[in-house]
């Protein structure tokens, strides 16, 4: 007897020992017995009849150890047996969730139909978005192909269809990868054309070719990416447009600045010298009117253009050095020749910390001019009696960039608070009375504004109606070196302007 096992051969050398132990110990008995007489016939007669019990008892314990050997060897492996069907039947379970979690989600997933057709082109299983997509039950849709689902279906569509489905059959192998075909195609549905993408791979289920199919429905996109592209078009037509306009505004700003202000710098001139040479007090009246107006009418055409500029982003910042303190002052300056003309019981005082403004900056000088001009000419407008104060209450500076803050503070009438903000749009005033009382467009403080912003800077207010006004005029200027520093030890300064009438 041989085993190529390791436990077989262990007990072949049990068993092996077992039966010499058997024969030798018969062959002593015997040999031990043959003294008594008559004992050799017993034996010679056990031995003709085939019966050796020692032998026979080793025989028994052989067969006891290979059935105990057998047995202890089945029961592992019952238990292995056991174990592994156990294990088995857990990963089914598991197996068996995961396909239902699988067909729980493309039963449900939105937006994206899920189908399986067989190989005569019928529908074996689709998800409830596939029954949505196309418009019907699903069990309308089972056993039935696209030919009797869709009989608006046109024979270049139905045959596209057909030929992609057999070219997909026509491929199928067991256990190899295949191809996804795509193809994009018009439905007839009940609620009109619909543009739905495909994707088709074959499969093989239960031994039978199969197509498992995915479809999506574009129609919606197709039709926003329309929309956008027509839009897209608009805005550049309006662009296009726009660019035409904008050369076209040019073009008129350029020819209304010459048009225009050339005939009224003849009337200016012209009046100007009449002025002066005319004696009759009647007529310096009617001229020093006709030169007011030419001026007044001049100052709007600017007021226009600038303002036109402004917002067809035409205007430039000219920078050069300048000193903000003979700014100031040179405007206050000029507009005392305006309460000169005027029945105002008024002064101008220029506060202390206006003369520590003597650094040389970088700024554009006529801009702020014109800012100021404005703010201070409406002070004296709206004010009768009282001062207007010119001050510098902050300067605000980072890495050499310098940003000033001016007020012009009057005791005129004010402005209330619920026009404050309307006093800075285009041709708006406080109210009608206004402007039949004091005059004026409404510009001014529309341009000023804007010039301000353009500067990096603002234009607000604060007022009391009855107690008078705070504008505060910020920009930004960037500061010079210290060598590039001027010489203003000859500048103006002026302290009070004080005019009595």
């Amino acid at each position: 007897m041989r085993h190529n096992a390791e436990g077989s051969t262990f007990l072949e050398k049990k068993i092996n020992k077992i039966q010499n132990i058997s024969l030798s110990s018969q062959t002593k008995i015997y040999l031990a017995l043959c003294s008594i007489p008559g004992a050799d016939i017993v034996f010679q007669g056990i031995e003709s009849s085939g019966f050796r019990p020692l032998e026979t008892m080793g025989l028994a314990g052989i067969s006891a150890a290979v059935g105990y050997y057998i047995n202890k060897h089945l029961q592992k492996n019952n238990n292995d047996l056991k174990k592994c069907l156990k294990e088995s039947r857990e990963q089914a379970t598991q197996f068996e969730l995961n396909i239902e979690n699988l067909e729980l989600l493309l039963k449900n997933i939105p937006g994206i139909g899920f189908y399986i057709m067989s190989y005569d082109n019928t529908y074996t299983r689709v998800n409830e978005s596939f029954a949505r997509m196309i418009g019907k039950r699903s069990e309308e849709i089972l056993d039935k192909t696209d030919e009797e689902l869709f009989p608006l279906l046109s024979d270049d569509i139905r045959n596209r269809l057909l030929a992609s489905n057999k070219n997909s059959l026509d491929t199928v192998e067991e256990n190899d990868d295949q191809e996804t075909l795509e193809e994009i195609i018009s439905l007839p549905l009940e609620d009109g054309e619909h543009i739905i993408i495909l994707k088709k791979t074959p499969i093989v289920e239960h031994g039978q070719k199969r197509i498992m199919g995915v479809a999506i429905d574009i129609t919606s996109l197709i039709e926003q990416q329309t929309i956008l592209e027509e839009q897209k078009q608009l805005a550049e037509e309006l662009a296009r447009k726009a660019e035409e306009t904008s050369t076209l505004k040019d073009d008129f700003l350029a020819n209304m600045s010459h048009e225009l202000r050339t005939p009224l710098n003849g009337i200016i001139g012209f009046s100007d010298i009449l002025l002066r040479q005319e004696s009759n007090e009647k007529n310096k009246l009617f001229l020093s009117k006709i030169n007011q107006a030419g001026y007044d009418l001049l100052k709007l055409i600017n007021n226009i253009l600038d303002m036109a500029k402004l917002e067809a982003g035409m205007s430039s910042l000219i920078e050069k050095p300048i000193s903000i303190k003979s700014i100031i002052t040179d405007v206050v300056e000029l507009q005392d020749h305006s309460i000169n003309k005027s029945s105002s019981n008024i002064s101008i005082i220029i506060d202390k910390d206006i003369y520590n403004l003597n650094d040389i900056v970088l700024g554009d000088e006529i801009k702020i001019q014109q800012v100021l001009n404005n703010l201070i000419g409406n002070a004296i407008k709206f004010t009768k009696e009282g001062c207007i104060l010119i001050a510098c209450p902050k300067i605000e500076e980072i890495d050499g960039i310098q940003k000033i803050y001016i007020t012009v503070e009057d005791t005129g009438i004010g402005i209330p608070l619920d026009k404050q903000d309307i006093i800075f749009e285009r041709f708006r005033q406080v109210d009608n009375s206004s402007t039949r009382e004091y005059g004026g467009t409404g510009i001014g403080l529309s341009l000023s504004k804007k010039i301000s912003q353009h500067m990096g800077g603002d234009i607000t207010v604060k007022s009391e109606l009855g107690k008078g006004s705070i504008f505060t005029f910020s920009f930004i200027v960037k500061k010079q070196e210290e060598t590039h520093q001027e010489n203003i030890g000859n500048m103006i300064e002026i302290d009070l302007y004080d005019h009595g009438k």
